[in-house]
């Protein structure tokens, strides 16, 4: 690392090289992430295909600048906020594939070659010192976050998402998510599917980018969300913030490898300080959080830069506001504040000011209501309406009380930077250097203005709840993030103290090492963590195959047995007790049964009978309730009763949308307003119908073959129902039989 190159030494702007560097750390650091999830699926089922397509997606996303034509890449300033956008481009074009066809994959191989081809004369200048450094950086990372999303931030092991699914182990908003993301990928709907297909408002950009990776890697999002979040997300959300913080740096500062590591420092250490919430376990959250960085660059230039900006520019940063408000309201109101006080700052006409407002206000209205997931909005949700109190600072804390190390963590950083930049401020007005003067202007005004923007819907009290507040403030501090690492104090790239900031960032690296022993005692501590985590994992299955499983072990003697005899946590007796719970049972007839038909096709399930008789029956003796289809109805996460989300099971699973999919308000299954189950109306209530009733409603929502499910332990009772053979003349309510 003492030999890094200079800016003399690189082959024409050191920005690709800095480029060149941080997609290789991107590069190593989706390797690692990937082959931990695969070392804990081991023997698990494996989707090739998508797999295959994600392994290539990371570097075609972040080595795409250099598939510009040269005398592109050698551009002077600006360029640098266009590379990002280009990789954000790249990022986002898997949606492509629901207009030119699944076929797109087949790029992602050729655009990940030719970029690490193009790349080659800045990548060679890597030397090997900085190459173990990376690799370790990336290791660290990627215990750093198999530690939190699989025992901190969740109440199971994230990579083991999809069998926890299948035996119904998971919370209700897996279901909803995987609902949404199924019913994108079958049908282009965001919808949950509970009766027909209903478009709801949701952020639903993510679902629909994961609906089309499980289109191009022809697996299901049940897969998809683990696969993509693991080997794509998490460290994409580092190489993104990285970049973003490399273009904020003068031109000429080539980087090294202690860059990221003074970076893993600063984010490591605000975790370790609010250890009790981990906050990646959101896979829209993180999404947007990625792209907020990638464009953040292009913020800082309509800031800084004193020249006249073209069209382009500003119609560019209105699209943007539209796109984070698809993939989380938090980043694309921060967004849109920010970049609506700057082009009010560049505006020196009052017209122009009041046009710039108007069609900023119209676009994140817009955004709004295609992706609030309330429809009163957030003031109405908080209560502060009723109480016609429309400014109560106290609302802040309500983040704070619940989660105090962790929230103070997360503001400490903004805040000192914030600090360090109002001493340097007067210094700034009265700078000899007109580029020093412009950079700490810039970057006080525009830290200052995210800062006020992710924290003051909170003060306001303008949120609905506590989780809504945490990722307005933790946007505030991954927005603040890269402008601290492009910070002269923090950044460890001056050729005369490479020396010392290598020096300094492997010491500082050797604090998180801790001697052997405790090491092991740290592994043990773990371990006995992850056990108790996948009980109730083990316990399901178990109880799948009547106690065939396990067979009178305890979880722990059965994952040594595993260990020792198969080499994985899970051995195929665990595949066949998977495979013969109901949701995988659900999951294989219907696949077989619509893999038959080319309509569109719809699954009607029976619930259980009602502890009383519906309105207007005296007698529940002629009513067959299934008692059979109790366990589709009827969750247990984590041993405690819950219906909330159980009939978005069979849409999640099968990508199949329901009929009549609301259970009886007089039901054990009591109706819930979340969910998007408020877009549903007394009609998707179940009530019992004939078949030619049953065919009407199908054929109401575009539904032309139906599946009715009277009894799932039995395959001879999944009952096929062709609308196109039924007559409509006989459309009583009566039960079919």
């Amino acid at each position: 690392m003492t030999n890094a190159p200079s800016a003399s030494s690189l082959p024409g702007n050191p920005r690709l090289y800095n480029i060149a560097l941080l997609g290789l750390f991107g590069c190593l650091l989706s390797v690692t992430m990937l082959s931990g999830l695969l070392l804990v699926r081991l023997g698990l089922p494996l989707p090739s295909r998508l797999v295959f397509i994600l392994f290539f997606l990371f570097p075609a996303t972040f080595f795409s600048p250099f598939l510009l034509p040269h005398r592109w890449r050698q551009g002077k300033e600006g360029d640098a906020s266009l590379w990002l956008v280009l990789i954000l481009l790249v990022f986002v074009s898997p949606l492509l594939s629901f207009i030119v066809g699944d076929w797109l994959f087949v790029i992602y191989p050729l655009m990940a070659g030719w970029g690490i081809r193009n790349g080659w004369p800045w990548l060679r200048r890597i030397v090997w010192r900085q190459l173990v450094l990376l690799t370790g950086l990336a290791l660290l990372w990627t215990a750093w976050f198999f530690n939190g999303v699989s025992l901190v931030g969740q109440p199971y092991p994230y990579a083991l998402l999809p069998e926890y699914t299948l035996l119904g182990l998971v919370s209700p908003f897996h279901y909803f998510n995987m609902a949404i993301a199924s019913m994108i990928q079958e049908y282009g709907i965001a919808s949950v599917g509970l009766d027909g297909l209903p478009v709801i408002p949701y952020h639903v950009g993510s679902y629909y980018w994961i609906a089309a990776m499980g289109r191009m890697g022809e697996s299901v999002p049940l897969y998809v969300f683990p696969f993509a979040y693991y080997s794509v997300v998490l460290p994409g959300l580092i190489t993104s913030a990285a970049m973003s913080a490399a273009m904020l740096l003068p031109r000429h500062k080539p980087l090294t490898a202690a860059f990221l590591a003074v970076m893993f420092l600063l984010q490591a250490g605000v975790e370790v300080i609010g250890s009790t919430q981990f906050h990646y376990s959101s896979e829209s959250f993180i999404f947007s959080i990625l792209l907020f960085c990638l464009v953040l660059p292009l913020l800082h230039q309509g800031f800084r830069t004193l020249n006249s900006l073209s069209w382009t520019y500003w119609m560019t940063g209105l699209l943007l506001s539209f796109l984070l408000l698809a993939f989380k309201l938090s980043t694309g109101l921060i967004w849109g504040a920010a970049w609506g006080w700057m082009l009010l700052r560049r505006q020196a006409s009052w017209a122009w000011k009041g046009k710039v407002i108007l069609i900023l206000f119209m676009v994140i209205l817009g955004g709004l209501y295609l992706f609030a997931a309330r429809p009163e909005g957030y003031i109405a949700s908080s209560g502060i309406v009723a109480d016609k109190n429309f400014l109560f600072p106290f609302f802040f804390f309500r983040y704070y009380n619940k989660f105090p190390l962790h929230a103070i963590a997360v503001l400490l950083l903004p805040m000192a930077y914030l600090i360090i930049m109002a001493f340097h401020y007067p210094k700034a007005i009265n700078g000899s250097s007109t580029e020093y003067s412009s950079y700490w202007k810039c970057n006080a005004e525009m830290a200052g203005i995210l800062l006020l923007a992710a924290h003051l819907p909170t003060v306001l009290g303008l949120l609905g709840g506590v989780e809504d507040e945490g990722y307005f403030i933790y946007t505030g501090h991954w927005a603040i993030l890269p402008l601290v690492l492009a910070h002269p104090w923090w950044n460890p790239v001056a050729e005369k103290k490479r020396k010392i900031a290598t020096i300094a960032s492997l010491v500082l690296l050797a604090i998180f090492m801790v001697p052997w022993n405790h090491l092991q005692g740290q592994l043990r501590n773990r371990m006995t963590t992850f056990i108790q985590k996948i009980q109730p994992l083990i316990w399901q299955a178990d109880g799948a195959v009547l106690g065939q499983l396990l067979q009178g072990r305890s979880v722990g003697q059965y994952i040594y047995d595993s260990l020792r005899q198969h080499y994985r946590l899970f051995g195929p007796d665990f595949i066949i007790a998977l495979e013969a719970g109901a949701n995988s049972r659900l999951i294989r007839l219907a696949k077989q049964e619509f893999s038959q038909t080319k309509t569109v096709g719809a699954i009607y399930v029976p619930p259980p009978r009602p502890q009383r008789p519906p309105n207007g029956v005296a007698s529940l003796a002629n009513q067959p309730y299934p008692p059979e289809n109790a366990r589709l109805w009827q969750e247990k996460y984590y041993f405690v009763k819950s219906c909330t989300s159980q009939q978005m099971r069979i849409p999640a699973l099968t990508g199949l949308p329901l009929l009549l999919g609301i259970p009886p308000e007089n039901s054990d299954c009591p109706r819930v307003m979340d969910f998007g189950i408020r877009y549903y109306g007394s009609a998707s209530t179940y009530r019992p119908l004939s078949d030619p009733a049953l065919c009407l409603q199908a054929k109401a929502r575009g539904i032309q073959h139906i599946l009715v499910v009277k009894n799932l332990d039995r395959d001879e009772d999944w009952l096929p129902l062709d609308c196109a053979k039924i007559s409509p003349l006989d459309s009583d309510s009566s039960m079919r039989p």
